[in-house]
């Protein structure tokens, strides 16, 4: 967080595109961080920036299967109103319970980790309890040999989502019997199938590349959310002895590129750990 420019924090480089842009979610991320860590200057200074720039919804500033730039998102926008309910701020998730069941404006896909995470953010503003309810029912449902589909179209699991599936779950289903089944099954599945040699500061996804840090830190938040703090532990161990550059960057992989939106997630989830004494 020492590193972050205070005034204009989320702009930066992205590892899915060149040039220097400013991006709702980093500002989101490092918004949420501040705010956890007892900063409250820069997660206004993060939250002003996001008011200004117009949303709900938001989304990112270059353009995206065809779609033009800032066409809004639902996993972007939750990100950001997350951040307003943690500041107290008055939030309007009409936008997100209209697009909670596709990927967002003009994109019709259903994607399991969209839909979770609009239900984690529909109960956690405290409405909409019927459409929460089907939201985490159609996400419960694709479970499949304890991981989660990418979305209806295949069964293809990708492992970078797995987590934001179980934070929505989690967020949206306060630790029913029943959704806590299916929330269990992945982290067993996800510690089973995704980590390898942790012991020795090491987790992979295909047994060859490294999960992306954003995902690796939310990964670490569910298991310590879902009770299983020693995991948790060991991975935020993993994160910050593989992930940190020279100049205290948390980098999208290890020996890999920068990326001012991935180390806002991932702050933004470390952050948020608490283990009490």
């Amino acid at each position: 967080m020492n590193v972050l420019d205070r005034e204009r924090p989320g702009r930066g480089i992205d590892h899915y595109r060149d040039g220097v842009f400013d991006y709702p979610e980093a500002y989101a991320g490092f918004g949420r961080a501040a705010h956890a860590l007892g900063d409250d200057a820069l997660a206004e200074t993060c939250a002003y920036w996001l008011e200004s720039a117009g949303g709900p919804p938001w989304g990112l500033p270059w353009e995206w299967k065809e779609l033009p730039p800032d066409t809004g998102f639902v996993t972007t926008t939750v990100a950001c109103q997350h951040l307003m309910l943690d500041l107290g701020r008055p939030v309007d998730v009409s936008w997100v319970a209209e697009h909670a069941l596709v990927y967002g404006e003009g994109c019709d896909l259903w994607v399991t980790n969209s839909v979770a995470q609009a239900a984690g953010l529909l109960a956690r503003a405290g409405g909409e309890p019927t459409l929460v309810n089907r939201l985490v029912e159609q996400v419960s449902e694709t479970i499949y040999f304890g991981l989660f589909p990418y979305g209806h179209e295949t069964r293809h699991h990708f492992e970078q989502h797995q987590a934001m599936c179980v934070e929505g779950l989690l967020l949206a289903s306060d630790h029913s019997f029943q959704v806590m089944r299916v929330v269990d099954a992945n982290l067993d599945a996800t510690h089973r199938f995704l980590y390898e040699h942790t012991a020795q500061g090491r987790f992979s996804v295909d047994r060859s590349e490294w999960m992306w840090v954003q995902h690796a830190a939310l990964q670490a938040w569910c298991m310590w959310r879902a009770g299983r703090s020693a995991l948790a532990q060991d991975m935020e161990r993993v994160i910050l002895d593989n992930y940190v550059d020279p100049d205290d960057r948390l980098l999208v992989q290890p020996g890999g590129r920068w990326s001012v939106r991935m180390a806002a997630m991932a702050l933004s989830a470390l952050a948020r750990i608490d283990y009490g004494d």
